[in-house]
């Protein structure tokens, strides 16, 4: 948690200070001394404005918050460094009591930045990633219980499936929940040398997957283990950005191979990538049906006429033709749904 909240804390003073914004400090904690340090040490700013109730009592040096009403406070930001929400809570409801207009930052909710101009994009997004539910199946939660690295899933596995794995770091919670149903599990990445965690139904490839430095294409690798004709197999896959070029490359056919694919998608709000995101989808569309969706708040997101469109995105999609799909209303978080970031709070998506 301590390494998250530097660097959150450090690219937040980065892009006020880029936007020609001061700093003001609340509460003065453990953060609040850091980010105070932060900003004299790098900065070389001696003169931030430090707000706490508490401490204001006992040192001139330091504000309370009803001292925001004294100043002009249109190109200050407010950095909220508490680890508590019931904390900052407290804090934002007596600023916004004040009726100023300091705009604040909360440490411990996620980024939400509104721009109306990707109305069009994030309409088409969503429909995309429309969600059904399944007819006579239920939702299991696959992987880490406590947060990252987790995917809710139909529950409709056996032994006979092998499961890909792309992407593994540190965390092979999902894979040991797999392997644990008695299936062969094949692991691949590039960017780690071994396994945080052995299993007997576990096979390690260090290499990844893509068209990248010691990386194979996806669908060299079905061929390699010769699941080209294998429609019994599931997919996870989060390798960092490059699973749009992965899954626009494998063609149709070979994706129907898979019966379930959790996957987790990048840059979904990237201008750049708005052309590309889409065309994936609308292929993936063919074969396969979104039933959960869920958004990564430990990134930002961004908002247009009340679409709200995570920049980091799980979803798990299913095969159509192994399943019924009925039309209902899908809101999501659901109660499977646990935060990335457990300290932080869950973006509300809402009927998808």
């Amino acid at each position: 948690m301590s390494t998250w909240i530097r660097g959150r804390l450090h690219q937040m003073v980065k892009e006020e200070i880029n936007a020609g914004k001061r700093i003001v400090v609340c509460p003065y904690g453990e953060w609040g001394m850091f980010l105070v340090d932060l900003l004299e040490k790098a900065y070389g700013i001696k003169d931030t404005i430090i707000l706490d109730n508490g401490l204001s009592k006992y040192n001139s040096a330091i504000h309370s918050v009803e001292e925001l009403v004294t100043w002009d406070t249109k190109d200050m930001t407010l950095i909220l460094t508490s680890i508590n929400h019931k904390n900052n809570k407290e804090i934002q409801d007596q600023i916004r009591k004040l009726d100023g207009d300091i705009f604040i930052r909360n440490i411990l909710e996620p980024e939400i930045q509104e721009n109306p101009g990707r109305e069009a994009y994030f309409r088409e997004l969503k429909k995309l990633l429309c969600c059904k539910k399944v007819a006579g199946k239920e939702f299991i939660r696959v992987g880490n219980d406590e947060g990252d690295g987790g995917y809710i899933m139909v529950d409709d596995f056996d032994n006979t499936m092998r499961a890909y794995s792309c992407g593994v770091g540190n965390d092979v919670s999902w894979d040991c929940d797999i392997a644990n149903r008695g299936m062969k599990v094949l692991l691949y990445d590039h960017t780690i040398s071994h396994l945080p965690k052995v299993h007997n139904n576990f096979i390690f490839y260090n290499f990844g997957i893509g068209e990248a430095d010691n990386c194979v294409p996806l669908k060299e690798i079905l061929k390699r283990n010769h699941d080209l004709d294998n429609q019994n197999l599931i997919l996870k896959m989060d390798i960092e950005g490059a699973e749009w070029e992965v899954l626009d490359d494998i063609p149709s056919e070979l994706l129907n191979n898979f019966k379930q694919i959790s996957l987790e998608l990048h840059d979904v709000c990237k201008e750049d990538y708005c052309e590309n995101i889409l065309r994936v989808l609308q292929k993936m569309g063919v074969t396969h049906q979104a039933v959960w969706i869920h958004g990564n708040n430990a990134g930002k997101a961004e908002i247009a006429k009340d679409i709200l469109i995570p920049d980091l995105i799980e979803v798990t999609f299913v095969r159509k033709d192994c399943y019924t799909f009925i039309d209902e209303r899908c809101e999501f978080p659901m109660s499977l749904d646990l935060s990335n970031l457990k300290y932080r709070s869950d973006f509300e998506l809402g009927n998808w």
